[in-house]
């Protein structure tokens, strides 16, 4: 699988946690952001699966099948 290059508009608390996270573990701040996307995935591997959206044509309606939060 090839790599996307994404751009990433963060909240200014997470913004500080992640650059105190790259800071403290010597790496870059994408490589952070990569690290903690893994491990999420480790830990719920099908919360974004294809399949869950299999039954939503586009991300409006992906969007509705979520409810209000």
């Amino acid at each position: 699988m090839g790599k996307t290059r994404v751009t990433v508009t963060l909240d200014q608390d997470v913004e500080e946690w992640l650059q105190a996270a790259s800071k403290g573990a010597g790496k870059s701040l994408s490589e952070v952001i990569r690290i903690c996307l893994r491990e999420y995935h480790d830990a719920q591997p099908n919360r974004f699966a294809r399949t869950d959206k299999a039954r939503s044509p586009s991300e409006d309606a992906w969007k509705r099948d979520r409810g209000p939060r």
